[in-house]
Formats: C-alpha cells, structure tokens, sequence
C-alpha cells in the first residue's frame, strides 16, 4: 500500500512537471510563430528575388566570361589590366593635349595600328628575304665548293684517259713490232709446211700405188682380186682424190681428209714443242680438223 502511494506521489510530480514544461514550451510556441511567419514570408521574398536575378546572373556571367577572354587577348598580346589601365591614361592625356574627338579617335587608332601592321609586314618580308639571301648564299658556296671538287676529279680523269691512251698507243705499237716480227717466220712455217705437204702427198700416192700393186699381185695370186679392191677401196678413192678427180662422194673426201690430218697432227705432236714453224703447223691442223668434224656433206 505504501509503495502504491509513492509511485502515485511520484507520477503525480512528473505529471506537474510535464504540464509546466508542457506550458513553456506553449508560451515558446506563440513568440516563435510570427517569426516562423516572418521567416517564411521572407523565404518567399528571396526566391522571387532569386527567381529575377538568375537571367541578370546569367548574362553576368556571360559577358564575365567574354571579358575574361579579352583579358586573355590581351595578355597574348603582352598587355596586361594595368598596363591597359596606364595605356588608357596615357590615351587620354593624348587625347586632350591634341584635342581629338572621341569619335575622331578610334579611326585614328584604327589607322595608326594598321599602318604598324604594314610596316611589321614589310620587315618580316624583308627579314623573310635576308634569310633566303643567307641561305642562297650559303647554296652557292657549297656549290662553288663542288665545282672545285669535280674540277679536280675531272683533271685526274683527264690525267689517267691520257695515261691510259699513251699506254694503248705503246702497246699497239709493241704488238705491231711483235706481229711484223712473227710474220715472216709464219710465213716460211707455212711455206715449210706445203712443201711438207706437198712431199707427203707424192709419197702417200707413191705408196697406193705400191699397195694397189702389191693388192692387185696378192689378188691375182690368191684370185680375189675383186675382194681386195673392195676392202682397199679408200685406196683408190685416196688416188682419185689427189690426182683431183671429181667423182669421188664428199663424205669420202671428208673421212680420207680427216684420217690424213689426223696423222698430221699425231706427227706434230711428236716433234719439237718449242719449234715455231711446228707449233703453228699444230695450230692449223687442229683447225682444220675442227673445220672437216663441222662439216655436213
């Protein structure tokens, strides 16, 4: 019973202090309601306001931004705020001393910079040209250099053409002297070797004569002459063809020709090596036998 009674003493303080902290907070209420009013009433104001100036902020911001570009060009150009702002002085003071209109002004500034520009035009170009004077200068040393250098290339081939023409004149006369001394000695070679030629051809025919003889005796002897003649029939087309009778066959003459050069050239090959006249018989021989295996009867 005595617990019930405090917790009913105590709820009953809470509930005192809750409905005085209650009434405070209500006296609270009232003064802050025309401020919440006044505040939002002024909230209303501002944004209407803001509202407004957005278009004006834009455009500020636009044109902000166009002159942060001039300042920019301007100071490409080497020309910055305060040296505008000393440019612009020293303009007015111009300005009054010649009393120039102010709208006199910007054509006689307008014409002062354009000629600048022509004669910074006219500099560059004849800067331009001294350059490519400079470097046509510079071409034409090397060039003269060249020339100087083919000039003497050119000297030393003149110089080695006339040393190689002296060369060649001595030379062909050498040769000349070489082929005048060896002529003759060629000559009576070949002159030897016709009479050679010429002996050997009696002794052959001699000799067919005696084996067509000695054929014709066996033949008569052992009665097979005709076989004989047959067998030695080259004998007989050999005798025809050094007396020059026309009816012997060419591939006849070809065969009885290269058997009797062919022996030539065996017996020169025997002799003397170093003999001139035997050396040039070889030579001639071997043509001759190249000359009678190319030909086609």
């Amino acid at each position: 019973m005595k617990d019930c009674k405090k917790q009913l003493a105590e709820l009953t303080r809470q509930r005192e202090e809750l409905a005085s902290a209650v009434a405070v907070l209500g006296q609270k209420y009232e003064l802050l309601t025309p401020r919440v009013k006044d505040l939002e009433k002024r909230e209303q104001t501002l944004s209407h306001r803001i509202t407004h100036m957005e278009p004006k902020a834009q455009k500020a911001q636009t044109t902000l931004s166009a002159l942060n570009g001039e300042i920019q060009k301007l100071n490409d150009m080497g020309l910055s705020l305060k040296e505008l702002a000393e440019f612009s002085k020293r303009l007015q003071l111009i300005v009054q001393h010649h009393a120039i209109e102010p709208a006199e002004l910007r054509s006689r500034l307008l014409h002062e910079l354009e000629t600048l520009d022509k004669v910074l035009g006219l500099e560059t170009l004849i800067q331009r040209r001294q350059e490519e004077l400079g470097k046509l200068d510079e071409a034409i040393t090397s060039t003269k250099k060249e020339l100087e250098t083919a000039k003497a290339v050119v000297g030393s081939l003149k110089q080695e053409k006339a040393n190689l023409e002296a060369g060649i004149k001595e030379t062909r006369e050498r040769v000349g002297r070489e082929i005048a001394g060896i002529i003759p000695a060629a000559q009576d070679a070949i002159d030897r070797l016709g009479k050679e030629l010429r002996r050997g051809n009696e002794e052959a025919l001699a000799e067919v004569r005696r084996l067509r003889d000695e054929a014709v005796a066996v033949g008569r002897e052992v009665g097979q002459y005709e076989g004989i003649l047959q067998v030695n029939e080259w004998l007989n087309e050999l005798l025809a063809l050094v007396r020059g009778e026309e009816n012997v066959e060419g591939k006849r003459v070809r065969t009885i020709a290269l058997s009797v050069v062919r022996g030539i050239a065996i017996w020169l090959k025997r002799q003397d090596t170093y003999s001139l006249s035997f050396t040039s018989l070889s030579f001639t021989t071997e043509s001759l036998i190249r000359e009678l295996e190319q030909w086609e009867v």
